[in-house]
């Protein structure tokens, strides 16, 4: 998936990497990351304008139902619930 964006200037863009991934879904069992994880990675990559490891990590974050993430890489203080502080910057 991560990759799909240096093909985009071949014709290959982040929605048919999408559908790759649920054709795969449909043959491969994942541990991890859940296949759930992956779906929520993509609706998060729609509506935030996060690469693709970061919105990985606030899926998994999500499903794991944790409630902060301690990161000094994002623009967000808050996705969906899940409350993003940067640990050097002054509250």
């Amino acid at each position: 998936m991560a990759a799909s964006r240096k093909l985009e200037p071949l014709g290959y863009d982040r929605a048919q990497a999408w559908l790759y991934i649920r054709d795969l879904q449909q043959v491969w069992h994942t541990v991890l990351p859940t296949w759930s994880v992956l779906n929520r990675a993509e609706d998060l990559l729609n509506r935030f304008s996060l690469s693709y490891w970061d919105g990985m990590i606030v899926a998994a974050c999500l499903e794991a139902n944790v409630q902060t993430l301690y990161t000094e890489d994002f623009g967000y203080s808050s996705i969906d619930g899940l409350d993003i502080v940067n640990p050097f910057k002054a509250p």
